[in-house]
């Protein structure tokens, strides 16, 4: 389990035990200051022209994460969002970094936490290597085959309770997300809007926006509803996609992938 699965895992937890989140007072501007400006961009107007109706924005988006033939290289930045009521009691994710091979499976994932911790993690030959900062140590899993769970690359989301993961690739596959058409933030910046189809789960919604021409990913929200409380978002977790690129398998891409997690 990475720590953005721990992560996730705490802050459901403690939604499912609350009786009735408080409402805390909205936090001051500065304790988020970092990421304010990337908050406010996921405020939305709905344009009248909704987006190409003709394009399959869901197949694009998923093939946007396929890596075929190619090294995928994404680096994502989460964030609590400050009007959330409760908030997880452990290690804080920052950031996750990914590059990802398919053929032959082979990826590797660098994880950046609130308190300057680093989990590095890469899969090559059938050998999970993982290395915590906070540890010092780098541990070794042999044997592995590519379709077991400990090969296999990190999700942009996990959430292991309910056993559920929140894998963005697979649920644009399987019709868990709806096109809602073009939308432009508060930037001004025009994207395509995905959004989970709701259900009676602990993650109420998801909304992934990309890029209405390549549909590659922007970013998005992950919004969490209390089971007594369905009006609003008890916690919202929103993610910014600060690198996306393709790179080529061999050269500066395979490099990527073959260094060796280091604490």
């Amino acid at each position: 389990m990475n720590e953005l699965d721990r992560y996730l895992d705490d802050l459901t937890s403690t939604l499912l035990a609350a009786r009735r989140p408080r409402r805390r007072p909205r936090a001051a501007f500065g304790a988020f200051g970092a990421f304010a400006a990337v908050a406010g961009a996921f405020a939305v107007l709905l344009l009248p022209s909704g987006g190409d109706r003709t394009v399959d924005a869901l197949a694009a988006a998923r093939s946007a994460l396929s890596p075929d033939g190619e090294v995928l290289h994404i680096r994502v930045r989460y964030a609590l969002d400050p009007a959330s009521q409760i908030t997880p009691t452990g290690r804080v994710l920052r950031t996750k970094e990914l590059w990802i091979s398919q053929r032959p499976s082979r990826w590797r994932a660098v994880q950046e936490l609130a308190n300057g911790d680093r989990i590095e993690q890469a899969y090559a030959d059938s050998v999970l290597r993982v290395a915590d900062s906070a540890t010092g140590k780098v541990t070794e899993e042999r044997g592995l085959r590519d379709a077991d769970p400990g090969a296999r690359a990190p999700s942009l989301f996990g959430d292991r309770a309910g056993a559920r993961t929140l894998d963005v690739g697979q649920m644009l596959s399987s019709a868990e997300f709806e096109d809602r058409g073009e939308r432009k933030n508060a930037s001004g910046r025009v994207v395509r809007r995905l959004v989970s189809r709701d259900g009676d789960k602990p993650v109420k919604s998801i909304t992934y926006d990309v890029d209405p021409s390549t549909f590659h990913p922007i970013g998005g929200a992950v919004r969490y509803f209390a089971p007594n409380d369905r009006t609003r978002p008890a916690a919202t977790i929103n993610f910014a996609v600060e690198v996306y690129e393709r790179l080529p398998a061999t050269g500066q891409g395979a490099d990527q992938l073959t260094v060796k997690p280091s604490p």
